[in-house]
């Protein structure tokens, strides 16, 4: 392993150490004391790569790597447990966030760490920046959940019933790249049915159509083929926020593009983002339409215009999955829970949208 994260070092104060093949980049209590205290290895192999350190406290700290395409920026962290006060807890989430906002904004941010995170019975969930950044996943199933796991997992513990209202305001969307069908989760949860009223209700009739008041009762393949209002929320959501919104490919012979000679060995960068909000094939792209995905009017845009899973030989082999496993969660979710705007994110503007790679 070339870069590890690394949190309870007890190393105090700040600077770096080093063995034979490891440099230390490490941050601890600024009073000689043996508590806490956070580091990133980096292998002796690439420690030419490393750009800047910033220690910031015994909790956080960040290291900038120069890497091929883009330079990638590391953030070990320790957060407090769910035990400690909440005016330590808000600090210490305070600056987690000005330390990720301080890095450059065309870098790969990676947060590696120990969330502390934990699930129990409560009145009522707000998923937001209270909830650390979920940047390392293992397929989708790791310790700390994302918005969809959460409330899934309150559900399966029978603990839906104590849960009045949720409210979801993620900050931004965690997991990025992730293995097939995870990634898109906590977009496709939250973002249809978090600000535009008029298509939740769109949603709710669709389901009550299928379900009535059986709130228990899975769904079955058909029926997930039967949610027609749902698919196209999703769709639209995948098409303003993309999971992988930007993808590279590299040429393996010469080809010319129009006016344009790619060489050989040549990288080329697929925004994704930008295609999906490109006025010229989508009327107001920015805004939320479901609509565009109607057959009669999806069937005129150009094919390679909608790739929130990739397009080609090269496209996601579980984008079908990803689909289906989306609708169960979603259709679930709405018939056990009201979901409500976050009073910290009451319009789409308040949302940050970064571009972030999650590693498996």
């Amino acid at each position: 392993m070339e870069i590890v994260a690394l949190q309870e070092t007890r190393w105090p104060g700040q600077g770096t150490k080093k063995d034979k093949n490891y440099t230390y980049f490490y941050s601890g209590n600024q009073n000689d004391k043996h508590i806490f205290g956070v580091a990133i290895a980096v292998s002796n192999k690439i420690r030419g790569n490393v750009l800047s350190f910033q220690p910031v406290n015994e909790r956080v700290c960040a290291i900038r790597i120069r890497a091929k395409f883009s330079n990638v920026s590391y953030v070990s962290f320790h957060a407090p447990t769910e035990e400690a006060d909440d005016e330590m807890k808000d600090h210490f989430y305070e600056e987690l966030e000005a330390v990720v906002d301080s890095l450059p904004s065309y870098d790969f941010k990676l947060l590696l760490g120990d969330a502390n995170a934990k699930c129990e019975a409560i009145d009522s969930v707000q998923i937001g920046l209270a909830e650390p950044p979920n940047e390392i996943s293992n397929s989708g199933h790791d310790d700390h959940p994302n918005a969809c796991q959460l409330l899934l997992m309150m559900y399966n513990n029978f603990q839906c019933k104590a849960i009045d209202s949720v409210q979801i305001g993620l900050a931004e969307p965690p997991n990025e790249i992730s293995n097939s069908g995870h990634d898109d989760h906590p977009n496709a949860c939250h973002r249809p049915t978090n600000k535009h009223t008029s298509k939740t209700s769109r949603i709710f009739e669709e389901l009550h159509s299928i379900f009535g008041d059986d709130k228990e009762r899975c769904p079955t393949f058909e029926e997930l083929q039967n949610m027609p209002v749902l698919d196209r929320c999703i769709k639209e959501v995948l098409r303003m926020y993309p999971p992988g919104y930007i993808i590279a490919r590299r040429i393996r012979r010469e080809i010319k593009i129009g006016d344009y000679d790619i060489p050989k060995d040549a990288t080329i960068m697929n925004y994704i983002y930008a295609m999906h909000r490109d006025p010229n094939v989508y009327e107001n792209p920015d805004q939320f339409n479901p609509d565009r995905f109607l057959p009669e009017k999806f069937g005129k845009y150009p094919k390679y215009n909608y790739q929130p899973f990739a397009a080609g030989n090269r496209k996601c082999i579980a984008y079908k999955y990803a689909m289906l496993q989306m609708k169960i969660v979603i259709s679930t979710v709405l018939r056990h829970f009201k979901i409500l705007p976050s009073p910290r994110y009451k319009t789409i503007d308040d949302l940050k949208y970064e571009m972030r790679v999650t590693l498996t």
